[in-house]
């Protein structure tokens, strides 16, 4: 997929955070967070990915449609087996409305590209223990 220099700008303008039990973590491309990698060690975890089913293609929807399709995601990962904790996307500026996601972990980058790619997203938060997060265009 093709993306602006602009998108990337807002995607990378944006902190992603994440609820763990007991603490909150704020996830930026290209930033290491290392109580991420102690969490990860402590539960076992190799790599995580932060997926959303809200606003395909960056495309606002109405709030019962994003709601609708991230319950659709969630009942996804439950069937699949997979570990996931809410998170949420935040636009630096507040342009942007926040976006409820999954931070999922022990998904596979290919596995989290494929489902990310079937809710029409543009691109996820992917890392893993010692790996700073990336954005991956799906």
């Amino acid at each position: 997929m093709s993306h602006s220099p602009a998108l990337e700008a807002a995607y990378r303008a944006t902190t992603y955070r994440v609820e763990l039990p007991g603490q909150t973590l704020a996830l930026r491309v290209g930033e290491a967070e290392p109580q991420l990698d102690v969490w990860l060690r402590r539960e076992g975890g190799v790599c995580w990915a932060i997926i959303t089913a809200w606003n395909p293609e960056s495309r606002p929807l109405g709030l019962t449609e994003n709601c609708q399709r991230q319950e659709k995601l969630r009942q996804m990962l439950l069937d699949l087996g997979y570990r996931f904790f809410p998170a949420e996307n935040r636009s630096d500026s507040g342009v942007w409305p926040l976006e409820p996601s999954f931070f999922v972990l022990g998904i596979p980058r290919e596995k989290a590209l494929e489902l990310a790619g079937g809710w029409a997203q543009n691109s996820i938060l992917w890392g893993g223990i010692a790996k700073i997060p990336q954005l991956l265009w799906i």
